[in-house]
């Protein structure tokens, strides 16, 4: 991964970050590492596709706090909460993947229906044919889905609990809500002292996102590796320790000052 090691802007308006964030890149390039070796049983490797995907936002959301901004970083770690969440219950519940998969066909078949609603019909015969496989699919599933808006019957704060990080579901979820739809609550959130939105970077809120990426990546890796039976190779659990000496030092330099 791009190495961010001597930001610029963290080492002239944030330089207690860096030590911060340099253990949590430490952590990515390990855990890339593990999330590339093969896993033992074929049905692993959805697993591991899923938790590939909290490790590149996890590199989107470090490019983010490298240059100053934390709302936006903040907003990433809401989608790594999300989406380590529910590798875990699927990993947990195996009877919840197919309709995890069979999802996908809910949700073309509603794009399409947009698409056409709005007067942009795909005429080719490729496309007539993929829209036709779409309608094939959708039929054989949507009783399944009585609710269409979501793919699980399990509430998300359900599943949250499942992994015994509901606390966190109080925080970075809800809150993360309000981000993701940039309400009222975020867009006050994002002022700065002079209650204006400043047109660049700033220090403010990469603290917080970089501790919440880096515990939600931690568990995200620990838990497909305990899952697929892969022993810890590359020293990850050496680096989330150091990770959480760093994180811990930092909120006690806070809380002191």
């Amino acid at each position: 991964m791009h190495n961010h090691s001597t930001p610029s802007f963290l080492a002239t308006n944030a330089p207690d970050l860096v030590p911060l964030l340099s253990s949590v890149e430490e952590m990515l390039r390990l855990g890339g590492r593990e999330l590339i070796r093969e896993p033992i049983f074929d049905d692993h490797f959805f697993f591991r596709n899923i938790v590939r995907s909290v490790h590149t936002t996890a590199q989107s959301l470090l490019c983010l706090v490298a240059n100053g901004y934390g709302i936006d970083a903040l907003r990433l770690t809401r989608v790594m909460f999300e989406t380590t969440v529910n590798a875990h219950f699927l990993a947990t519940n195996p009877e919840h993947i197919q309709d995890f998969n069979d999802y996908l066909w809910i949700k073309l078949h509603q794009f399409n229906e947009r698409v056409e609603r709005h007067g942009h019909q795909l005429t080719s015969s490729d496309h007539t044919a993929k829209i036709a496989k779409v309608d094939q699919r959708y039929k054989e599933v949507e009783e399944n889905f009585p609710r269409k808006e979501r793919w699980c019957k399990v509430s998300f704060a359900e599943r949250a609990t499942q992994l015994k990080i509901n606390h966190l579901n109080e925080v970075i979820y809800f809150f993360g809500s309000s981000l993701i739809h940039n309400d009222m609550w975020a867009i006050q959130f994002a002022m700065n002292d002079s209650k204006e939105i400043e047109l660049g970077p700033s220090p403010k809120h990469l603290a917080t996102a970089l501790l919440g990426a880096g515990g939600i990546y931690a568990s995200a890796v620990a838990n497909y590796l305990q899952l697929t039976g892969l022993d810890f190779k590359h020293g990850f659990e050496e680096s989330f320790a150091e990770y959480q000496v760093v994180a811990k030092g930092l909120l006690n330099r806070e809380q002191g000052s």
